[in-house]
């Protein structure tokens, strides 16, 4: 995500800020009174930062807007490190749409899709998507009108890059695609904000099935791993095969979305040979123009669930790897892998063995200069599921979200940032300290010297943000 940025610097202009900051006007004379408990320093005041407003705020009067000066240089900075102070705004959309659930930075804006509603077939509802040019004016984008069902299963996933969002509803379908009947395909939402590509389940054909003999029927998990190769959008959904009255053998697909939106679903390539069983992959990266997909796999005769890379340099051919790592322990998953300043790093939970089973999960991360050789570390004391990674131009940030956030400048040597400090602006034109429980990092995306992040229900902001990269339509 990070070259995306570096590629969009614009000026801003006095009057794009002035209205910005009267927009913080209107939200500060209608805001509840806050406590007082820490008032960080002057330079993270008004003047400093940027408020939320709703796109159905009344205009302000002459006497509501604020008197500011223009600063010299072109950053807003919320004082304090890096990943551990927090600024937040509450976004009313969000709230309607129930909660946010994933934050991604696309063709010069934000974009936040929700989660997925619904627990049969009958009650699905497809994950609305939310985008902002300015981290703090959010409409919602009408799928509908872009002719998208409104009953799609699964989650949303974003993949942004400096020309295009890409939105992938996963739509694994429920109950009615169990066992021998036909599997749901996952639709796909290309575009920059105003011209939209939308390839649909039909688009893919039928799901491509080779050589898994008779008596077993195709079940399609989900859709975690992808990534932009050239133009194309490459897939790596997650398949598994029944057979009757028995447990499923789990597979990876393969699935290729050209610019023209020609797109493809292949069930069990035969390209996909390696001596990996029961494979999940929940992560994929362009790096150096390599694809690599993160997976988690068993070896036939060894015990635990090791850690092993797809590697393919046309998204087509693939070659499977487990790249020798001195002690790692017996299972490892990863969940999540970014590019940063030093290299590679992913990041996702470990356990050794322990009186022959496993002993208590603890994150891992795992790190590579090259995308070739890889060492570990841990950080942290307690099991999360989903660990994430972010990163920016100085360290990266691994993160759960309940409150926790590490630090790293090499990605090697870990940093613990608790406890994380959250504030809110209140009616006296004070940023008021508040209790962590009201807020939880779902999604953190990484400009040069801050950071983004999203909430259930708020954008929250860390270190110096140019205003320019937030508003480039």
């Amino acid at each position: 995500m990070l070259n995306v940025f570096k590629n969009e610097r614009k000026k801003r202009t006095l009057l794009t800020l002035a209205a910005l900051f009267t927009a913080l006007a209107l939200l500060i004379s209608c805001s509840p009174q806050g406590g007082k408990e820490e008032t960080p320093s002057a330079s993270a005041s008004i003047t400093d930062t940027i408020a939320e407003s709703s796109s159905t705020a009344p205009v302000p009067t002459e006497s509501e807007t604020a008197v500011f000066e223009d600063p010299e240089d072109d950053k807003a900075v919320f004082e304090g490190v890096v990943g551990q102070s927090w600024y937040a705004f509450d976004i009313p959309l969000f709230q309607e749409m129930g909660r946010a659930r994933d934050l991604a930075y696309g063709a010069g804006q934000l974009w936040v899709v929700g989660i997925q509603r619904g627990v049969n077939d009958d009650s699905f509802s497809t994950p609305p998507l939310m985008v902002s040019r300015d981290a703090f004016n959010w409409e919602r984008v009408d799928l509908s009108a872009l002719g998208l069902p409104e009953d799609l299963s699964g989650e949303a996933r974003l993949l942004g890059s400096e020309k295009e969002i890409i939105v992938i509803f996963e739509n694994p379908g429920g109950m009615k695609t169990n066992g021998d009947k036909p599997q749901n395909k996952p639709w796909i939402l290309r575009g920059d904000g105003e011209n939209w590509q939308v390839i649909s389940d039909e688009s893919f054909g039928a799901w491509e099935e080779n050589n898994r003999g008779s008596g077993k029927f195709l079940h399609y998990w989900d859709l975690n791993a992808f990534s932009l190769y050239e133009d194309d959008l490459i897939l790596m959904p997650n398949v598994g095969w029944f057979e009757p009255y028995s447990t499923s053998d789990q597979a990876l697909g393969l699935g290729r979305v050209s610019s023209d939106g020609k797109a493809q679903l292949v069930a069990d390539k035969a390209g996909f040979q390696s001596d990996c069983y029961h494979q999940r992959v929940n992560s994929m990266l362009n790096y150096q123009d390599e694809l690599l997909a993160f997976a988690a796999s068993y070896k036939a005769g060894q015990e635990g669930m090791h850690f092993n890379l797809w590697r393919s340099n046309d998204g087509e051919n693939w070659i499977n790897e487990t790249p020798s790592i001195p002690d790692i322990p017996a299972y490892v998953s990863v969940s999540e892998a970014v590019e940063g300043p030093k290299g590679i790093v992913a990041v996702g939970w470990e356990s050794p063995m322990e009186d022959g089973g496993l002993s208590t999960p603890l994150p891992i991360a795992l790190f590579s200069a090259d995308g070739e050789t890889w060492s570990f570390s841990t950080f942290g004391q307690e099991w999360e599921k989903y660990y994430r990674i972010a990163a920016n131009e100085e360290a990266y940030f691994a993160y759960e979200s309940d409150n926790q956030v590490w630090t790293s400048t090499d990605g090697q040597s870990w940093t613990d940032l608790s406890p994380l400090q959250y504030y809110k602006f209140n009616i006296d034109n004070e940023w008021v300290s508040y209790p962590l429980s009201s807020f939880r990092l779902i999604g953190i995306v990484g400009f040069p010297e801050g950071l983004v992040a999203v909430g259930e229900k708020s954008v929250l902001f860390s270190g110096q943000l140019p205003f320019d990269y937030l508003n480039q339509k």
